[in-house]
């Protein structure tokens, strides 16, 4: 990190800094005495900065008394104790000129990000003053021009005032100081910030990072916006994730429930941030890179057999389509690099992003592995994307046809989607070793290189039919692979039934042992729960069972595996998988 990144904006923790008033013609807003905002924040990093934002806190307030907190984008049936806090606080001003006017943008379609994005562009502390460069074109366009934000703009001011939000705030602090300090654990804010500048280059002006954590805006996920700030030769640029409450299991005040509003941590959290902050990058530059009028069919095409879909995910345009479709691409590839991700993971990333419409994610992935290769040529991601679109455009037609073999869910390898069940026999084998369709072998553990587990269909056993799967390994063996074959996340009872027989299975000196066939379950928190059933020593064929009940708020990835991990064979046979 740069020099300039440690002297632009020094933060302490629960401090209270001054914000300066910005000139402005809102009306009340601008007449109005204005005191600073308080800030609950605590830096990360020299550039990264968790914060709960007052402003953010406010708008959730006049939101929570509209149409917008009854419906999905709400508390839904079980609120936390801090929303019935911020709730019952602002009840006695439901008829304010705020409340009002966010029922009206609401009805407008003023909604998702365009909200948070307006609320994080007020300045002048209590006041809640339009921006004093003016509100941005995206913002004119949702509200309908910039008379509507100046107007709620200043009613929010009205509100600060009048309801005396800032006892609110601080009769809060200690939950804030709270689940900031929860959220920071087990984050390495410094590895995602360099791997964010060393991946799309440094940026041209100082750049602060944000976690604005949003207890009281649901349901979990984030938005991302970006302003700069400062005078001409002396801008910085603040990139926001604002990170939503409830549908996470990793921390303690992750719950959701009735008393903790539910925010991600450790990996969750990064694999956020790498989304919403890495928009603040790609956006921009593919939108500079974007052809002339005439000059995009090769993409259009690409995204009209899926603009319905995508329509549905609030992605109407083909910009947009690509905007996201690269960001994901990128998370993906950043997943692995920073180990956020497995093998197996980023596989079944990529297939559930194929699943949702962005079906030439594996193209993308390969220009992005031909961009970090060619650093010398493209210095930033900037540079990279005209010729990131070209390529994509100059093979359309072959992207169509391909995601039309595939039902436009996967240009790569369709097979790697998700199941939700599935049965095999291993009758019948297609790839390496008669690994059948959908199944693959990756490496489970290692102590050094040498030999390797051997794996592979079997004719000579099995529990019915002809044949079964085997795998083996003696004490030279210093590799040991697993089967594996991605399950769907789905709520309720996922259900396993195998055969399975054992011929001298122990551990022996310097192997870890524990040999088993279930499931590995990634939770939302980058931890790994692991229903199965573990085998040893020699027994004939024997019918076996796994359960595991799914909540899919809670579940990230789930893989069916089947391991040895030690000396001897084990064959397993008649697997099938199912929910009920």
């Amino acid at each position: 990190m740069r020099e300039w990144k440690r002297v632009y904006r020094a933060v302490a923790l629960l401090s209270v800094i001054g914000v300066g008033i910005a000139p402005c013609a809102a009306g009340p807003a601008a007449s109005r005495p204005a005191e600073p905002l308080p800030e609950y924040s605590i830096r990360a990093a020299d550039d990264i900065v968790f914060e709960i934002d007052p402003r953010l806190e406010l708008l959730s307030a006049a939101q929570a008394m509209t149409s917008w907190a009854e419906g999905p984008r709400g508390p839904g049936d079980s609120p936390s104790r801090y929303f019935r806090d911020l709730k019952a606080f602002i009840e006695p001003y439901a008829g304010s000129r705020a409340v009002r006017l966010s029922q009206a943008m609401t009805n407008r379609g003023f909604t998702y990000d365009a909200p948070p994005a307006f609320a994080l562009s007020l300045e002048g502390g209590s006041a809640m003053a339009p921006p004093a460069d003016g509100w941005s074109g995206y913002l004119r366009k949702r509200a309908g021009g910039a008379r509507a934000l100046d107007r709620f703009a200043a009613a929010l001011g009205e509100l600060y005032d009048d309801s005396g939000f800032g006892g609110f705030l601080a009769a809060h602090a200690d939950d804030y100081a709270r689940w900031l300090g929860e959220a920071r654990t087990g984050f390495d804010a410094d590895r995602i910030s360099a791997w964010l500048e060393a991946f799309y280059g440094e940026p041209d002006v100082p750049t602060v990072y944000h976690f604005a954590f949003a207890p009281a805006m649901f349901p979990g996920g984030g938005y991302g916006f970006s302003r700069r700030t400062g005078t001409s030769g002396a801008e910085t640029l603040h990139i926001y994730q604002v990170v939503r409450a409830g549908g996470y299991s990793d921390g303690p005040s992750s719950s959701g429930g009735a008393d903790e509003p539910g925010f991600p941590s450790g990996r969750s959290l990064a694999l956020l941030g790498l989304h919403e902050f890495g928009h603040s990058f790609v956006n921009p530059a593919l939108e500079a890179a974007w052809p002339s009028p005439g000059g995009a069919d090769g993409l259009e095409a690409i995204f009209k057999p899926v603009k319905s879909v995508m329509e549905r995910q609030a992605y109407p345009q083909a910009s947009i389509f690509y905007n996201e479709l690269v960001i994901r691409a990128v998370c993906v590839v950043a997943g692995r690099e920073l180990g956020l991700l497995s093998d197996y993971e980023a596989r079944a990333e990529l297939a559930a992003e194929a699943g949702k419409g962005f079906y030439p994610i594996g193209r993308v992935v390969d220009l992005i592995a031909e961009y970090q290769a060619s650093r010398e040529r493209y210095p930033r991601f900037g540079d990279f994307a005209p010729a990131l679109l070209e390529r994509l455009a100059a093979d359309a037609s072959a992207i169509v046809e391909e995601g039309a073999a595939g039902g436009y869910r996967a240009v790569y390898d369709a097979s790697l989607l998700p199941s939700e069940g599935f049965a095999e026999g291993f009758e019948v084998g297609t790839g390496p070793g008669g690994l059948p369709a959908g199944f693959s072998v990756s490496v489970g553990s290692s102590i050094g290189s040498g030999p390797t587990s051997e794996l592979g269909r079997d004719g000579s056993t099995a529990a019915s039919g002809n044949a079964s799967f085997s795998l083996s390994a003696d004490s030279d063996t210093r590799v040991w692979l697993y089967l594996g074959k991605p399950v769907a996340v789905r709520p309720g009872t996922l259900t396993l039934s195998y055969s399975a027989r054992g011929d001298g299975i122990v551990k022996e000196a310097g192997q870890y042992g524990n040999s088993y066939v279930g499931f590995v379950v990634t939770l939302m928190d980058g931890s790994v729960a692991f229903p199965r059933r573990t085998h040893a020593g020699g027994f004939p064929w024997s019918s076996f069972e796994v359960e595991y009940d799914v909540v899919p708020s809670r579940v990230r990835s789930i893989e069916f595996i089947c391991f040895l991990n030690e000396s001897g064979r084990l064959w397993i046979d008649d697997i099938a998988v199912a929910y009920r």
